[in-house]
Protein backbone atom coordinates (compact mmCIF):
# COMPACT_ATOMS: atom_id res chain seq x y z
CA UNK A 1 0.00 0.00 0.00
CA UNK A 2 0.90 3.65 -0.40
CA UNK A 3 1.56 4.19 3.31
CA UNK A 4 4.13 1.36 3.36
CA UNK A 5 5.87 2.83 0.31
CA UNK A 6 6.14 6.30 1.87
CA UNK A 7 7.41 4.87 5.18
CA UNK A 8 10.06 2.85 3.31
CA UNK A 9 11.18 5.90 1.33
CA UNK A 10 11.39 7.90 4.56
CA UNK A 11 13.50 5.22 6.25
CA UNK A 12 15.86 4.64 3.30
CA UNK A 13 16.29 8.11 1.80
CA UNK A 14 19.61 9.83 2.55
CA UNK A 15 19.39 13.34 3.96
CA UNK A 16 20.38 14.91 0.63
CA UNK A 17 18.77 12.18 -1.50
CA UNK A 18 15.82 12.22 -3.84
CA UNK A 19 13.18 9.58 -4.45
CA UNK A 20 11.13 9.25 -7.63
CA UNK A 21 7.67 7.72 -7.69
CA UNK A 22 5.27 6.94 -10.52
CA UNK A 23 1.75 6.92 -9.11
CA UNK A 24 -1.86 7.09 -10.30
CA UNK A 25 -3.42 10.53 -9.83
CA UNK A 26 -6.04 9.13 -7.44
CA UNK A 27 -3.35 8.62 -4.80
CA UNK A 28 -2.41 12.32 -4.69
CA UNK A 29 -4.73 13.54 -1.87
CA UNK A 30 -3.66 10.72 0.47
CA UNK A 31 -0.02 11.05 -0.52
CA UNK A 32 0.25 14.66 0.66
CA UNK A 33 -0.77 13.73 4.21
CA UNK A 34 1.59 10.74 4.23
CA UNK A 35 4.51 12.86 3.07
CA UNK A 36 3.90 15.38 5.84
CA UNK A 37 3.64 12.63 8.48
CA UNK A 38 6.95 11.13 7.33
CA UNK A 39 9.04 14.29 6.91
CA UNK A 40 9.13 14.23 3.12
CA UNK A 41 8.48 17.04 0.65
CA UNK A 42 7.33 17.14 -2.94
CA UNK A 43 9.87 18.96 -5.14
CA UNK A 44 8.62 18.14 -8.65
CA UNK A 45 5.44 16.77 -10.17
CA UNK A 46 5.28 15.72 -13.81
CA UNK A 47 1.69 15.01 -14.81
CA UNK A 48 1.24 12.56 -17.69
CA UNK A 49 -1.69 13.06 -20.05
CA UNK A 50 -2.52 10.88 -23.03
CA UNK A 51 -3.63 13.60 -25.46
CA UNK A 52 -4.16 17.35 -25.39
CA UNK A 53 -7.18 18.23 -23.26
CA UNK A 54 -7.18 14.93 -21.32
CA UNK A 55 -6.97 14.80 -17.55
CA UNK A 56 -3.69 13.46 -16.13
CA UNK A 57 -3.62 9.71 -15.45
CA UNK A 58 -0.21 9.41 -13.73
CA UNK A 59 2.22 11.62 -11.84
CA UNK A 60 5.98 11.23 -11.68
CA UNK A 61 6.97 12.73 -8.35
CA UNK A 62 10.32 13.82 -6.92
CA UNK A 63 10.52 13.65 -3.13
CA UNK A 64 13.19 14.96 -0.75
CA UNK A 65 13.74 15.53 2.96
CA UNK A 66 14.32 19.28 2.63
CA UNK A 67 11.38 21.64 2.20
CA UNK A 68 11.35 23.68 -0.99
CA UNK A 69 9.18 24.96 -3.78
CA UNK A 70 7.51 22.39 -5.99
CA UNK A 71 7.75 22.64 -9.76
CA UNK A 72 4.72 21.41 -11.74
CA UNK A 73 4.91 20.27 -15.37
CA UNK A 74 2.77 18.30 -17.80
CA UNK A 75 3.91 15.83 -20.47
CA UNK A 76 1.45 15.06 -23.26
CA UNK A 77 2.25 11.61 -24.64
CA UNK A 78 0.33 11.64 -27.93
CA UNK A 79 -0.68 14.31 -30.40
CA UNK A 80 -3.36 11.82 -31.48
CA UNK A 81 -2.88 8.14 -30.70
CA UNK A 82 -0.69 6.42 -32.00
CA UNK A 83 1.39 9.48 -33.02
CA UNK A 84 3.57 10.67 -30.12
CA UNK A 85 3.86 14.35 -29.27
CA UNK A 86 7.09 16.20 -30.00
CA UNK A 87 7.96 16.23 -26.27
CA UNK A 88 7.36 12.49 -25.88
CA UNK A 89 9.27 11.75 -29.09
CA UNK A 90 12.31 13.65 -27.83
CA UNK A 91 12.16 11.76 -24.52
CA UNK A 92 11.45 8.26 -25.91
CA UNK A 93 13.59 8.35 -29.08
CA UNK A 94 16.68 6.68 -27.57
CA UNK A 95 14.59 3.78 -26.23
CA UNK A 96 12.15 2.91 -29.04
CA UNK A 97 12.98 0.93 -32.17
CA UNK A 98 9.67 2.01 -33.74
CA UNK A 99 8.32 5.45 -32.93
CA UNK A 100 5.64 7.48 -34.66
CA UNK A 101 6.02 11.13 -33.79
CA UNK A 102 4.59 14.46 -34.93
CA UNK A 103 8.21 15.65 -35.29
CA UNK A 104 9.95 13.62 -38.04
CA UNK A 105 13.35 14.12 -36.33
CA UNK A 106 12.17 11.68 -33.64
CA UNK A 107 10.43 9.15 -35.85
CA UNK A 108 11.70 5.61 -36.40
CA UNK A 109 10.01 3.17 -38.74
CA UNK A 110 12.27 0.12 -38.42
Amino acid sequence: PLADLVVSVSELLASAGRAYLLLPCESQPRLRALLEQNGLYLHHQLSLVSQPGDAPHRHILTLARQPGDCEYETLTLYRAHPVHSREAGRLFYPFYTRLRCEDPRFERQH
